[in-house]
């Protein structure tokens, strides 16, 4: 085993690092593996390997055999051959999807991974989401085909199908590649075309040059493609290239193409320096003619691929004669030929896998050939810094970070530190561990350490580091990033990770893996006295922070995807009163230690918790409870989360779903709004109301009014403002795009900043930055870009051309998806609304416009965070903004208010001010920005309340199960009572498991696993993972645009409540909303109270 000295001498030659993470789906070997490469170390013995599970230190994922947190180790291992030590930090991460946010993690801190595949289950939905989440970080991959030895001993294949099954599962590997690669060839030719469309240069000859070893095509929509062919060659997994190994990690072998080839070129009598072409034609259609000792690339007779006469079936040989037929004679022959009778004593093999394992494990060592690899395919620090820091840190693509880009491009040791902190773990530093999901012994819980990399410069023990733009984890929206920038905090200690245990070090170089703990600068204490109070001064929202000796380095990009956030909420309380305080006090420390739960405080003072799936929330409840708060816990049921949207009226339809007038009178809509309220209406119609110039009475104050054809008009509430808005549906293209770009949209508009997604093309092949631009044209050509792609994108569905007039606002924060379009004359955009403050304004004649404009837009955004249903987020909603006046004021005021006016600066120009004037400065109703924008407000909410057009969105998880056939037919029966829907049914071949895969609403997914368990007697697995938000096409309030045939049916109660009306009344329930149900349907109705015998 390496000592801690040796480890921290081989972190200075960072040539010699690598820092390399196990993707896979669950259950498809990780942990295994990494037991394997453990026991080269003496950490474990090589046959406890596979079932210590070493680096799952929790006591809940050795019950449930899943590792639920990312785990890092050092490993110290040297070349065989060559004789140079290796440091390799590797990091176990978690294959359940509930746990994707520590596969980021995972991916962020490290350089390349090795991307596990199970030879008998094949390429699963987590494979996928791994595989594209490397190839967004730019993490170098290689492909290990694990538990080759189910394919002879479970699925008894021959050679020859293992070997059409193998070439299948890369096959399917290599698609995958090969579609990131185009989605991101296409969407770089999009943005090239818009570009010259933006800037009206139709002959960009740069659009259409293409490099050496690069070719070019056009797609059918018109799009310049520009492939490069030594890219599209270097993604591609071929066991010829060597980025491809078979192993088996339960019985410690492995293997790659390029190991038979050295073993059989002297069996077969090929030079040394033919090595490489018998190495290329063992894999694929090539077939050996032992007649003529020659290669042919065609079968002749009975003559089978070289991979499978001389790899596969030998491996086959070794089974046969352990497993199904012992035979020690034919064995000890076969150690005799392998040369392994030093290292295999044949007396003490018996029947079974087991002596399997003792041959083939000595014949082609598991962690030799792993860690031979990694040595040789993926890259260093050093090389990985040029491919991935602008991706890592896309501000760094400009100019003005100068020597520290370019310390950052060469991750060199010298110069500013710059360190990633990518979570943190719970500690206690006194006995140097990590705390697991119970305490055991003297251990104590309150410190915490961070997972942290170094790539840039040598991090030391006390140094002072900046917290590089604020919080980067987008839980504090709008936070002033200039005082953040400013916040100091010192480094009190580093640690080497090895598992669950800390070792003490005194710095970190560049390019390597370390914890460390952090206090702020002010508070920290100056010797090592590890108190705990204080250790939590960094707020708990500071889950990712990007850390440098420099004012002038730029925040590293959040890793965390928010596509599988909070699918399952619950809310917590303690059982005693007396324990609040400590349930506050561990859900600040719960959500610091988990990168993906979300806290949030409803206004009824109830703790929410927002987990990504039921096994999340089950760990996130047990550490709660036994770690953090260490108190009893009452936990509601799952709460239900669902978007309010609205639905377009088919022009056919129109007359025929409405009642008349006077009947839809009679009918509350929304169902809460009872007699009572209406009467209130009128009463303050009849105090607040004053006539206008028509003699009608005017409406109340910044009360919406309903105008026709789907139109509100508000008043703001001393009547200054009029505004005139509609409610239209989105696009589904829109919708999906705004859900696609949700990270940088949110960057743009809400983080103020560019994001390298919209700006113009440039060429990523090299590390040097584009020409110098200021951050504020930057967001300026991002905020054009954002416009005329979403133009672009509705345009080309085809369904409805998008209204005339400007885009003035997007949200797409807290889950909605809403646009606010402006028809009328104003020039008012995008910059106006999000650009920095030295945006132009727009013209003269629109100046008084301008000055509540800004109100419109934040009155749109708060609509779009509470809807009118269950004040739920609004999806898929553009809000039209038809019409926006301003009325004179014609109010006579007296000398001593026109002075006041005065004072303020309002009246000595004759411009018809909003807030200038002394009747404006003066309101009682408060400020003039804050009546628009609860105007706006109440105009949005009431615009979605539509009779008959209303409409909830549920969120629809992608389940997929596998179960044997004979269960098949219950396990239907159970989705079908749960609405699943089924979108696909595939038989696994060569075998009787049906691979089922259906889409199932979130709300009726809540034990669908235990369900199905006990149905198919547990013969059943599952997989659930979020997939998108549905519009649920049924009306909530049906009863409020009956049809006259529906209203003699059903009568004035309407039909029975649906699925979108039970979901809605449940959610006003629990949020003490009103429902519009009668607690006495009936009261004068006879009660029989004797049970009829």
């Amino acid at each position: 085993m390496a000592s801690v000295e040796l480890l921290g001498q081989l972190q200075q030659n960072v040539a010699n690092v690598r820092n390399i993470c196990i993707l896979a789906h669950v259950d498809h070997g990780k942990t295994t593996l990494s037991d394997s490469l453990i026991s080269s170390n003496g950490l474990i013995s090589a046959r406890s390997a596979g079932k210590v599970r070493y680096l799952d230190s929790r006591e809940d994922e050795q019950r449930r055999f899943i590792t639920m947190k990312s785990s890092n180790i050092s490993l110290y291992w040297k070349h065989p051959s060559s004789g140079v030590p290796y440091l390799i930090n590797l990091i176990d991460s978690p294959g359940h999807v509930d746990f994707s946010s520590e596969v980021s993690t995972a991916v962020r801190l490290c350089d390349g991974a090795l991307v596990l595949v199970d030879a008998v289950e094949g390429v699963g939905p987590q494979t996928r989401a791994v595989i594209r989440q490397a190839w967004k970080e730019r993490v170098k991959t290689t492909l290990v085909i694990n538990k080759m030895d189910r394919l002879i001993l479970d699925l008894r294949l021959s050679p020859s199908e293992a070997y059409t099954h193998l070439c299948k599962i890369i096959e399917q590997v290599n698609a995958l590649q090969q579609q990131l690669l185009t989605e991101e060839v296409m969407a770089a030719a999009a943005q090239r075309t818009k570009g010259s469309t933006a800037t009206a240069s139709a002959a960009d000859d740069t659009a259409s040059v293409t490099s050496d070893g690069s070719s070019s095509e056009a797609d059918s929509a018109g799009l310049d493609l520009v492939f490069d062919d030594d890219l599209e060659e270097s993604i591609e997994f071929s066991p010829v290239r060597g980025n491809v190994v078979f192993a088996s990690a339960l019985h410690g072998w492995c293997f790659d193409i390029a190991t038979f080839a050295r073993q059989l070129a002297p069996k077969l009598g090929v030079k040394p320096t033919a090595v490489p072409k018998l190495q290329r034609a063992l894999w694929g259609d090539y077939f050996f003619n032992p007649k003529t000792k020659q290669v042919l690339k065609r079968a002749q007779g009975k003559l089978r691929p070289m991979c499978v006469q001389f790899i596969l079936e030998s491996l086959w040989k070794v089974y046969e004669v352990t497993v199904d037929h012992f035979d020690p004679s034919a064995v000890q022959k076969m150690v005799t030929s392998l040369k392994l009778t030093d290292t295999v004593k044949t007396d003490a093999l018996k029947q079974g896998p087991d002596a399997a394992q003792a041959i083939i494990s000595a014949w082609l060592p598991l962690s030799q050939g792993i860690l031979s690899l990694v040595s040789a395919l993926l890259p260093s620090p050093t090389q990985a810094a040029s491919l991935r820091m602008a991706y890592l840190c896309p501000s760094l693509r400009h100019d003005s970070h100068g020597g520290l880009a370019q310390t950052l491009m060469s991750s060199s040791a010298q110069g500013e530190c710059v360190a990633y902190v990518a979570k943190f773990l719970g500690a206690d530093l006194d006995q140097l561990t990590l705390t697991g999901d119970k305490l055991m012994g003297i251990e104590k819980v309150g410190d915490f350490v961070g997972f942290a990399r170094v790539f840039a410069g040598t991090l030391r023990k006390g140094m002072d580091l900046r917290v590089c733009g604020g919080v980067n984890d987008g839980a504090v929206d709008g936070a002033d990033t200039d005082q953040q920038r400013t916040r100091i905090v010192r480094v009190l200690g580093l640690y080497l990770l090895m598992g669950r245990y800390l070792s003490e070090i005194n710095e970190v170089p560049a390019g390597s893996i370390c914890a460390l703990s952090l206090a702020d600068a002010s508070t920290a204490p100056d010797g090592d006295n590890h108190e705990h109070e204080w250790t939590l001064s960094l707020t708990s929202v500071d889950r990712c922070i990007t850390l440098s000796t420099t004012d002038d380095c730029p925040p590293f990009d959040n890793p965390y995807s928010k596509s599988n956030a909070a699918i399952v909420r619950v809310s917590v309380e303690p059982k005693h009163l007396q324990d609040f305080d400590a349930v506050a006090r561990g859900l600040r420390l719960l959500q610091r230690a988990d990168p993906s739960v979300e806290l949030s405080v409803l206004d009824t003072g109830e703790y929410v918790i927002g987990c990504c799936g039921e096994v999340h929330l089950e760990r996130c409840i047990n550490d709660l409870s036994n770690l953090y708060a260490r108190v009893p816990l009452n936990v509601s049921p799952p709460l239900v989360a669902i978007r309010e949207s609205i639905t377009s009226v088919p022009p056919t339809q129109q007359g025929d779903t409405s009642l008349s007038e006077a009947l839809a009178k009679s009918v509350n809509f929304p169902p809460w709004a009872t007699d009572r309220d209406k009467e209130k209406e009128k009463e303050k119609d009849k105090d607040k109301g004053e006539e206008d110039g028509e003699g009608k009475k005017a409406p109340p104050a910044a009360a919406a009014v309903e105008i026709g054809k789907g139109s509100v008009r508000v008043e703001t509430a001393n009547r200054r403002a009029v505004i005139t808005l509609r409610a239209e549906p989105l696009p589904p293209e829109v919708v999906k795009w705004l859900d696609d770009n949700e990270g940088d949209i949110s960057a743009v508009i809400h983080g103020r900043r560019p994001a390298l997604r919209f700006l113009p093309a440039a060429d990523t092949s090299t590390s040097s930055p584009p020409p110098t631009s200021s951050d504020a044209d930057d967001l300026n050509r991002c905020l054009d870009t954002i416009g005329q792609e979403i133009h672009h994108t509705w345009t080309q569905t085809g369904i409805k051309e998008p209204p005339k007039g400007r885009l003035w606002g997007i949200c797409v924060n807290r889950g909605s998806r809403n646009l606010l379009l402006g028809t009328n004359t104003a020039a008012w955009s995008l910059r106006h609304s999000y650009g920095r403050a030295d945006t132009q304004q727009p013209a003269e004649r629109d100046a008084d416009l301008s000055t509540i404009l800004p109100s419109v837009v934040s009155g749109f955004e708060l609509a779009s965070y509470a809807g009118p249903i269950c004040e739920e987020a609004v999806r898929g909603v553009g809000f039209v903004v038809q019409d926006v006046r301003l009325k004179e004021v014609e109010k006579q005021v007296s000398d001593d208010q026109q002075q006041q006016g005065g004072q303020h600066g309002g009246g000595g120009d004759g411009e018809s001010s909003t807030e200038a004037s002394g009747p404006i400065a003066s309101d009682p109703y408060g400020p003039f920005s804050g009546q628009v924008m609860s105007a706006t407000k109440e105009g949005c909410r009431e615009s979605l309340l539509q009779r008959g057009r209303t409409r909830i969105c549920e969120a629809a998880l992608r389940l997929e199960m596998q179960c044997e056939q004979d269960v098949l037919g219950k396990a239907y029966g159970v989705l079908a009572k749960r609405r699943a829907r089924v979108v696909a049914e595939n038989l696994r071949e060569g075998t009787s498991t049906f691979v089922v895969e259906a889409l199932i609403p979130v709300t009726e997914a809540f034990g669908v696993a235990q369900d199905l368990r006990s149905r198919a007697s547990g013969d059943v697995s599952l997989h659930l993972q979020f997939s998108h938000w549905e519009v649920l096409d049924e009306d909530p309030f049906p009863e409020a645009s009956m049809t006259e045939e529906e209203l003699e049916e059903f009568g004035e109660q309407g039909p029975p409540p649906n699925t979108a009306r039970r979901i809605v009344t449940t959610i006003r329930k629990r949020k003490g909303l009103a429902t519009g149900e009668k607690v006495v349907v009936a009261a004068e109705k006879q009660r029989t109270l004797t049970r009829n015998k």
